[in-house]
């Protein structure tokens, strides 16, 4: 076989033509901003701020060329970032300078640091680390060193399910700091158990219930990436086998399972999602390659794709 195949390969652009469209018109519109035809023809600017020294135009075209290649539409999300309660007004910051010391105080929170550091909020940290994982398991998968196959998909699952806690952490560091007090809170900043903690966020936030939420194919793919992250935790087999067309699938299941899922806890609470959130909802889907050889002794590949309604 061809040592060059690759058998996991994701594809590019992460977005198609259409899903892009649908994005950034959501965001548009939601925003007030008028989209007529000359505006997607690329005629007239789409202006932000405008009458101020902070004025900036960009064309429909290249919203769309961004997010398809992005999957942020960084025109209009850095502002939606920047305004939200809980996620709102983090820094990153790195620095190789020894002589250089940061105090991070946030809700409570405190450390630290002296150079060299690097010191990000720890949403946009693993929702990246979902991104490098999956794209890393597909690059081995090229050189056919499935040892690293594995080990990088290992790390994805792992971080999959940590966006998942670390949101609803931040959410309760935010809000204790605000002295919330309710049987329900309390409930929630005592659980341990992810899905328990779903439950109590809903509870606590959102205007949808709990019982909906678990009826949704966001909640299937949810279940499915905790029951295998939770296998690897715990070490419950004695091996760790799994075929690479399987690994496809499992990839793919962070988009709706986390991505979908932290999006509709950000509308559950009337508020826009967030470049980490839509990092991991736009996610190229990623499909295997099926190879074979012919009695005639010719090679044939058959692309296994799955579908994601995101």
């Amino acid at each position: 076989m061809d040592n060059e195949t690759q058998f996991l390969v994701q594809k590019e652009p992460r977005l198609s033509q259409k899903e892009a469209e649908v994005l950034v018109d959501d965001l548009l519109v939601r925003l007030g901003i008028n989209l007529n035809s000359s505006i997607k023809k690329g005629v007239d600017n789409i202006t932000k701020n405008p009458g101020t020294d902070r004025e900036v135009n960009t064309k429909y075209v290249e919203l769309i060329q961004q997010v398809r290649k992005t999957g942020i539409c960084d025109f209009i999300q850095k502002d939606l970032d920047r305004s939200d309660n809980v996620f709102g007004g983090a820094l990153s910051i790195s620095t190789n300078a020894s002589c250089f010391e940061l105090t991070v105080e946030w809700a409570g929170y405190k450390k630290e640091l002296k150079g060299p550091f690097r010191n990000t909020p720890s949403e946009i940290e693993l929702s990246e680390d979902i991104e490098f994982y999956k794209e890393e398991t597909c690059i081995e998968s090229s050189n056919h060193n499935f040892e690293m196959v594995s080990r990088n998909y290992r790390g994805y699952l792992f971080s999959s399910i940590a966006l998942i806690d670390c949101y609803i952490n931040r959410h309760i560091l935010y809000y204790d700091k605000k002295e919330k007090n309710t049987n329900d809170f309390n409930k929630l900043k005592n659980s341990r158990k992810t899905e328990e903690r779903l439950e109590l966020f809903v509870k606590n936030f959102c205007d949808f219930s709990y019982s909906s939420l678990k009826q949704s194919a966001i909640w299937d793919d949810f279940k499915k990436l905790q029951y295998l992250r939770n296998e690897m935790v715990h070490s419950v087999n004695p091996y760790m086998g799994i075929e690479i067309k399987e690994i496809a699938s499992n990839l793919n299941l962070s988009i709706c399972g986390v991505g979908s899922l932290l999006n509709k806890l950000q509308l559950g609470q009337s508020k826009f999602s967030l470049s980490f959130i839509e990092r991991v909802r736009t996610s190229p889907l990623i499909y295997f390659n099926q190879i074979t050889k012919t009695d005639g002794g010719k090679t044939h590949k058959s692309t296994h794709l799955n579908k994601i309604s995101r």
